[in-house]
């Protein structure tokens, strides 16, 4: 719970980031090549969205199987 509340936070962070710079960067490689690419918040950004909703769907998991769990103990001890 305290590594998707962490991921929560830096997703905030990284969302005002992206808000105030947008989702492109320019960058120049040398003296002939310049251009414009994803910026590397950007990225950061959807890396940890990927990760944080796996994270999610693995507790929504853990807490589905038990209240599966308590449904069943309920059923068999309190009929």
């Amino acid at each position: 719970m305290n590594k998707i509340k962490f991921m929560e936070r830096q997703l905030t962070k990284l969302e005002a980031s992206i808000r105030k710079t947008g989702w492109t960067e320019e960058y120049t490689n040398g003296a002939n090549q310049s251009g414009v690419k994803k910026s590397a918040v950007g990225e950061a950004y959807n890396s940890l969205m990927k990760n944080y909703i796996t994270a999610v769907k693995q507790l929504e998991d853990i807490l589905s199987d038990v209240t599966d769990d308590v449904d069943e103990l309920e059923q068999t001890f309190f009929r």
